[in-house]
């Protein structure tokens, strides 16, 4: 009896052939392609057994020639406990550090993601926290470094950003306090347009609705108050 023919062939096939091409791209220093070809190693899809060493290596790679997505994706690896799990304090300040030096390189070409990552950074948000509950965050705790990075990210349409930004302002972290600026800030996080990425999207909307109900940064208004509060809950944000 014949074989009942396999659906997937033809794309088995086509998918072979593509990272074939991609591979020889990788080896010959293309870094787009290096880059692209750690993430894949990172998904475990058709490159090997060794996703994680694969990935770090081919990411370092296209890191190692300046390429900005490369050197945020080795931050926010670098960053993960879930997949470097640091042992000890002196381990996870290790990573922290490393995390920390590729998230600024990145950064520096203009990587908006990279920018919110290292403005949580320099406000103290932690990499790591250690068994003895202490924490690794890789550089020293500087708000106004913090701000600068948010500040940068949130003008490339990066809404997380715009949230930390407007909440600085509101508790007057990094610079001084200006309740009108929190509000700026919380509108642009809380209309957060195609940025898929949003995570902050409903907390700014809530803290634009706690504004407008106590008239802080704007005028006193209840119905604004309402339906801000409204679109916080229609997403799930509540106290």
């Amino acid at each position: 009896m014949r074989a009942a023919p396999n659906p997937n062939a033809a794309w088995e096939e086509r998918w072979n052939y593509r990272m074939q091409v991609l591979r020889k791209a990788a080896e010959q220093g293309y870094a787009p392609a290096q880059a692209l070809l750690g993430e894949l190693s990172l998904s475990g899809q058709h490159v090997g057994s060794d996703g994680m060493k694969q990935a770090m290596a081919w990411l370092h790679k296209a890191a190692d020639q300046g390429y900005g997505p490369a050197q945020a994706k080795l931050g926010g690896r670098y960053s993960g406990e879930e997949t470097l799990g640091p042992p000890d304090k002196k381990q996870s300040a290790f990573w922290a550090r490393k995390a920390a030096d590729w998230y600024r390189k990145a950064a520096e070409q203009g990587d908006r993601h990279a920018q919110h990552d290292l403005g949580s950074v320099y406000m103290g948000f932690s990499l790591y926290t250690n068994v003895d509950g202490t924490m690794s965050i890789g550089v020293a705790k500087d708000e106004k470094q913090g701000m600068f990075w948010f500040r940068k990210a949130a003008e490339q349409g990066h809404t997380d950003a715009a949230y930390h930004l407007g909440a600085a302002y509101e508790k007057g972290e990094g610079a001084a306090k200006d309740a009108a600026q929190a509000v700026v800030w919380y509108r642009k996080a809380a209309e957060p347009g195609d940025d898929r990425y949003a995570q902050y999207d409903c907390f700014a909307q809530r803290a634009l609705g706690r504004m407008y109900e106590k008239g802080e940064g704007t005028a006193k208004d209840l119905k604004q108050a309402e339906f801000w509060y409204r679109k916080a809950a229609e997403k799930g944000c509540r106290d």
